[in-house]
């Protein structure tokens, strides 16, 4: 009442930049006994910039990548940048840097478990 906000989801065909998508990943356990150590890893999708702080998943742990997948870091996510006189100085990746996120499950997904995790990012 009053301050009330309401967030709709709706499937998507057309974007224009600007818009924010919130992508929904869904996981399944098909297999005959639980999954332990499970891992999801979805690339940022080209033509999109990753929203800060917006992937989210019950009982994961979240690491990001600005190498294609190559290396992971905890946030904050830091990249070196090189100064004029060649020195190298660490900074915090900006958004357009990130190019994968990795969801590690903390509890093992038991046979025929499945959950969600998500992510938003922007339109370029």
């Amino acid at each position: 009442e009053g301050n009330a906000r309401v967030t709709k989801y709706k499937p998507v065909t057309v974007t224009k930049p600007g818009d924010v998508l919130r992508y929904t990943v869904t996981y399944i356990n098909e297999g005959n006994a639980p999954a332990v150590g499970a891992r999801i890893v979805d690339p940022i999708p080209q033509g999109t910039v990753y929203v800060m702080k917006s992937a989210s998943g019950d009982g994961t742990f979240i690491q990001y990548s600005i190498d294609d997948g190559a290396t992971w870091q905890n946030p904050p996510v830091i990249h070196l940048v090189r100064k004029p006189d060649g020195s190298e100085k660490k900074e915090p990746a900006p958004p357009e840097f990130f190019t994968h996120i990795r969801w590690s499950l903390v509890d093992p997904v038991p046979a025929g478990g499945f959950g969600r995790v998500y992510f938003k990012v922007t339109v370029n």
